[in-house]
Parts: structure tokens; C-alpha cells; sequence
């Protein structure tokens, strides 16, 4: 009897697990649709991180849930890569539901790939004759301008970032004396 009721037990807990997972797959793929139109997005990925899944589903409020798309692009910038973790995320009933609303969440972080072609673009008012380059190690920024009827070239290399809308490239060491300003 006691073998019967810990089998019974066994197949129950597969099942609500199985019925878990299958829940959190049909979420995800519901978000990245949504997702995917909203944003004119070729396939975006949608991962809850949550297990179990249905509790959290039904309290509208989970822990953590990334995104990545490719090739998506935001107000005149197209990033290859762009992956989104967000923290702390609730969702209202009305939301889960298909309604409109607001989705809160309270922390995220991620990180944005783009192309170096891409990253010229959006510099080449302020390069002013100069380009960046993508190197294995970090950033290039070469430049060339006029002095005294001369080309005067510089490179330097260094790390780029952006955090709150502003980019930065900090120095991170000192090109090869070749490298460095040069008349000619």
C-alpha cells in the first residue's frame, strides 16, 4: 500500500512540475510575441527565472526575468545585441490577462552590442575626421587633423562605456610610441 501511495506521490509531483514548466514556456513565449511586435524585434528571448513558476504567476510578481534581442533598434540606433535583466518585476492581473497596463520594475541592468560601423555613425559629427575602431582588447579611437599645413595623427585606446545616456571612453593605456602623434 504504502509503495502505491509513494508511486501515486512520484507521478503527481512529475505531473505539477512538468505542468510548471510547460506554464513558464507558454509565458515566455507569450511575452516575446508581444515583444517582438511591439518592437518590431526578430525573435526576442524572454526567460523567467522563477521556480516555482504558478505561484509567481499568480501573485503577479517575480524575481527576476531577462530579454535579448538582436538587431534591435531604438530611436535612430540599431544594436546588435541588447540584453535587458530585470529585478523585482510585478504584473498586474489586468496585464496577464492581455488588458493594457503598467508593468513595475524595480531594478534593471543589461548590456547593449554595437557594431563598430554603428558606433562611427553616431560619433561622426564629433570624430570630425577621426573613427573608432573595435579592437579584441577594447577601443580605438584614431585621429587626424591640420597643424600648421601639417597631418598630425593620434591614437589612443581605451574602454567604452555609457551609463544614464552618457558615453565615455577612459584612457586605459598608452599606444606604442609609433602609434602616438605623429607629423606626416
Amino acid at each position: 500500500m504504502r509503495v502505491k501511495l509513494l508511486i501515486v506521490l512520484a507521478i503527481l509531483l512529475l505531473v505539477g512540475v512538468g505542468a510548471d514548466f510547460a506554464a513558464a514556456r507558454y509565458f515566455e513565449g507569450q511575452a516575446a510575441s508581444a515583444l517582438a511586435e511591439r518592437y518590431q524585434l526578430d525573435r526576442p528571448i524572454v526567460q523567467v527565472r522563477d521556480f516555482p513558476f504558478l505561484p509567481r504567476l499568480v501573485a503577479g510578481r517575480f524575481s527576476a526575468i531577462d530579454l535579448a534581442a538582436s538587431d534591435a533598434r531604438a530611436k535612430g540606433v540599431t544594436a546588435e545585441r541588447v540584453e535587458v535583466h530585470l529585478h523585482d518585476v510585478s504584473i498586474p492581473r489586468e496585464v496577464l490577462l492581455g488588458e493594457p497596463g503598467a508593468v513595475t520594475v524595480g531594478r534593471a541592468d543589461g548590456q547593449v552590442e554595437l557594431s563598430e560601423a554603428e558606433v562611427n555613425r553616431l560619433l561622426r559629427s564629433a570624430l570630425r575626421g577621426g573613427r573608432v575602431r573595435l579592437t579584441s582588447d577594447g577601443v580605438r579611437l584614431d585621429v587626424a587633423t591640420q597643424l600648421a599645413g601639417q597631418t598630425l595623427r593620434a591614437s589612443i585606446a581605451g574602454e567604452m562605456s555609457a551609463r544614464n545616456g552618457a558615453g565615455r571612453v577612459p584612457l586605459r593605456r598608452r599606444m606604442p610610441s609609433s602609434s602616438r602623434a605623429m607629423l606626416g
